[in-house]
């Protein structure tokens, strides 16, 4: 049985102090002293905002490229056609953390920081309604993945104090633990097949990318590189994992075969590159990185060549992942102050620039013209 534990949560913009106790997760998780902070959350008295109603980039940006000897001048087309959209529009400082989109494109889940340490995994429809708990309790539950089959989620929790993964079944809400090492177990994400989840660890006394076989229970060491290797996702076909490492003395993204053979860098930018995920057909890769003080989305192809840069925010936005059907993104930002999950339509236009009324007149990354 777990033992229930006080925590004091301040909501900022309405001044309000909720004392809430915690119970193990169901659709009671929260049996809240003041009801009405809960109902926040779920979406009661959300922030209205239309389609485009948060500031988003210009039509298009002028760029001067740089070469030696000559300057060239270029535009691209990287505005949402619709804007930003909030689905986390509660009136309340929570963070909340984007998490990925089930198969069929209905709901989405995503992490709450409900008071420090605890992260709790939340779903809601893609529209940003009907949002509630999925798993919840006296642990820090978190970095949540659905399952191909739309039947479970993997995940990464801390019940015995270290991290390790598990698996829920979510019409029964079944709980199987994963991983027993007692080392930390992160970041964990399905093969496309479903017979095997990939993650992160420590167990060998260096962050590398593990490989785990759930019907077997076989484990598999991938990456053994001195540096820091993280990050792991399948390609939708299964034929390739990406992962950021910092084995070129910063953050970038790299690629390799799934049996770990076949290393290669996508990028070599010299600030931080991560949080790389696949388009649904595999040719493109969506990631977030830093240039200065900020995050911003980019989108490259699966080889790593052509990035674009995808938003141009003040805010840092990070942990994208394209919708099924390849049309939307969600991703979480900062636009609020803390973090949200927003959603953003894709089109061609931005993704392929051969595609876009606005053309790219050299292959070089490009340095803002400040105007």
């Amino acid at each position: 049985m777990q033992t229930p534990r006080y925590f004091i949560c301040i909501s900022l913009p309405v001044f309000i102090i909720v004392i809430a106790l915690l119970t193990p997760s169901g659709a009671d998780a929260y049996p809240f002293l003041d009801k009405e902070a809960l109902e926040r959350l779920k979406g009661k008295g959300d922030v209205i905002l239309e389609v485009g109603a948060i500031p988003s980039p210009p039509p298009s940006r002028r760029q001067i490229i740089e070469k030696p000897g000559q300057m060239t001048l270029s535009s691209i087309k990287v505005t949402p056609p619709g804007g930003l959209r909030l689905l986390t529009s509660a009136k309340t400082t929570v963070n909340q953390v984007a998490g990925g989109w089930s198969p069929d494109s209905k709901q989405i889940i995503y992490t709450l920081n409900l008071y420090k340490d605890d992260w709790d995994i939340w779903v809601m429809d893609a529209d940003g309604k009907n949002r509630g708990p999925l798993v919840s309790g006296s642990a820090t539950e978190m970095a949540a993945d659905w399952s191909p089959d739309g039947k479970a989620i993997v995940y990464q929790t801390n019940p015995s104090g270290n991290k390790d993964i598990w698996i829920m079944d979510i019409a029964t809400k079944t709980k199987t633990q994963c991983t027993t090492d007692p080392a930390d177990d992160t970041m964990p994400k399905w093969s496309p097949d479903g017979r095997k989840i990939v993650f992160q660890s420590n167990r060998s006394g260096n962050e590398d990318i593990w490989v785990k076989d759930i019907s077997t229970g076989a484990l598999k060491q991938l990456t053994r590189n001195p540096a820091l290797d993280e990050n792991p996702v399948y390609s939708p076909g299964g034929d390739k994992i990406v992962f950021v490492s910092d084995r070129n003395g910063n953050k970038d993204i790299f690629v390799m075969n799934p049996d770990g053979s076949v290393e290669r860098s996508l990028t070599s930018y010299s600030g931080e590159d991560m949080s790389p995920h696949w388009s649904p057909g595999g040719s493109k890769i969506i990631f977030s990185r830093k240039m200065g003080d900020n995050w911003d989305l980019w989108v490259m192809n699966s080889d790593g060549g052509n990035p674009i840069r995808l938003t141009t925010h003040p805010s840092a936005e990070l942990g994208a992942y394209w919708s099924p059907d390849g049309n939307w993104v969600i991703f979480s930002s900062t636009i609020r102050g803390h973090f949200d999950v927003l959603l953003m339509q894709v089109d061609a236009s931005m993704v392929e620039p051969a595609r876009s009324a606005l053309k790219r007149l050299t292959d070089s990354e490009a340095r803002e013209a400040k105007r």
